[in-house]
């Protein structure tokens, strides 16, 4: 729902005129073509001219006036905030002929263009909104690729922590990296430990191979945790 408002003042020689009874006439305008909105007596929407409503005080009846009047195009009316208006405000036949007309053009709304068109919109090669389009896809493809909400995030950190702070043990004869968990005995990852020839080694490790947790992964060594040197 999108609306506009259309604002007037009137006055004459004495100041602000109050009491009138202004009337619109507005007008949709193309680079090839027109149409009457709001107009007698073949308005597209609505085929009379459109009242406008005088500023005034809160007072009932009001008190003071300031010679202020408003008209609210509304998307109900006609109003498209990508389109071009013009207007024409007509004060009453009770002002003089300077006084009594008053025109205007109604722009395109751009920030309703930047923040709140459809992308489809705005896909010309090479601009900024086709790459704001772009990012926002791929965003949501790596998003649901990888599935993480804040727990899944916490969760892999919390792996990381502990590969990062917890026991780790090299086993010379298997040629293997161990990482265990805090308690220092529950196996979180085993690793294939490999020389820069490709040959399982624990001397000029280039790589280390993570393999799946099996049977075969648990702790063998009888030295304790934390601060122990293995015998």
């Amino acid at each position: 729902m999108a609306d506009i408002i259309i604002g007037s003042f009137f006055s004459n020689i004495s100041g602000p005129v109050s009491g009138l009874s202004p009337t619109v006439r507005i007008w949709e305008v193309t680079g090839s073509g027109h149409d009457l909105v709001i107009g007698s007596p073949c308005g597209s929407v609505q085929n009379v001219d459109g009242a406008m409503t005088e500023l005034d005080d809160c007072g009932s009846p009001a008190t003071t006036t300031d010679g202020f009047y408003r008209f609210t195009f509304t998307s109900a009316l006609g109003y498209d905030p990508t389109k071009t208006y013009v207007v024409r405000v007509d004060g009453g036949a009770s002002l003089s002929s300077g006084n009594r007309y008053q025109v205007r053009e109604i722009p395109p709304d751009t920030a309703y263009q930047v923040w709140s068109e459809q992308t489809s919109d705005h896909l010309i090669a090479g601009s900024t909104g086709l790459a704001l389009a772009q990012t926002k896809a791929e965003t949501t493809n790596i998003s649901n690729a990888l599935y993480l909400d804040t727990d899944s995030v916490l969760n892999v950190l919390e792996v990381l922590t502990k590969h990062e702070l917890g026991r780790t043990r090299i086993d010379p004869t298997a040629k293997t990296l161990t990482v265990y968990d805090e308690d220092c005995t529950t196996v979180l990852r085993v690793y294939d430990l490999y020389n820069a020839s490709g040959t399982k080694s624990v001397e000029d490790v280039c790589e280390r191979v993570p393999r799946s947790k099996g049977a075969g992964d648990t702790l063998t060594f009888t030295d304790t945790c934390p601060g122990s040197v293995p015998s």
